[in-house]
């Protein structure tokens, strides 16, 4: 059998148990759903688009989720060993993206254009690594404080704006309390 691709219908909590899909269908007891790097289990199947299911499995954590976030289900045989582990945080709605405390891959799916925040990284955080990429075909923007902007160049290149189609990416750095892009993919800097 293979995996299916839905997306969460609401945002969820880090301790909510039934999880709300766009589409369920063939969903089983047993399976696993996979949001953004959590694993979670379906313990009841009644109800496809709303199982019940066990959170943070597999050694991963119960976390909430963006609307409109990535789900992936399927029996367990069908997901790769060992389960990429990079974080995964999904963003559906405008707002400010919080810092993980190690590389991950930031997910931007909002139906419409998101206006997301970022604060600059701590001094400690130096060398911390994330990628930004669009998955829904939106001109988003991603904010920096201006005092410091994308590549210390303060108000003149604190907003990242995104192309306008679906894979538009950045990768961003912290070095010195701020952000420095790597590369970038369809985002311009302004």
């Amino acid at each position: 059998m293979a995996l299916t691709l839905t997306t969460l219908r609401t945002a969820i909590t880090a301790g909510q148990t039934n999880i709300p899909l766009t589409s369920g269908t063939g969903i089983k007891k047993g399976h696993f759903i996979r949001v953004d790097s959590e694993i979670m289990r379906v313990d009841d199947d009644s109800s496809a688009n709303n199982p019940l299911v066990g959170r943070g499995q597999e050694g991963t954590n119960g976390v909430a989720h963006g609307i409109l976030a990535d789900a992936v289900y399927g029996p367990a045989v069908d997901f790769p060993v060992p389960i990429p582990d990079m974080p995964i945080q999904s963003y559906g709605a405008d707002g400010a993206i919080a810092i993980p405390g190690n590389e991950s891959l930031i997910l931007i799916d909002k139906a419409t254009a998101a206006a997301l925040t970022i604060a600059n990284p701590s001094l400690g955080q130096t060398g911390l690594r994330l990628t930004i990429m669009a998955e829904t075909a939106q001109a988003h923007t991603v904010t920096a404080p201006a005092a410091t902007g994308f590549n210390g160049g303060t108000s003149a290149s604190d907003v990242a704006t995104f192309g306008g189609a679906k894979g538009d990416n950045f990768i961003i750095q912290a070095v010195a309390g701020q952000w420095n892009v790597v590369v970038a993919k369809n985002v311009t800097l302004g």
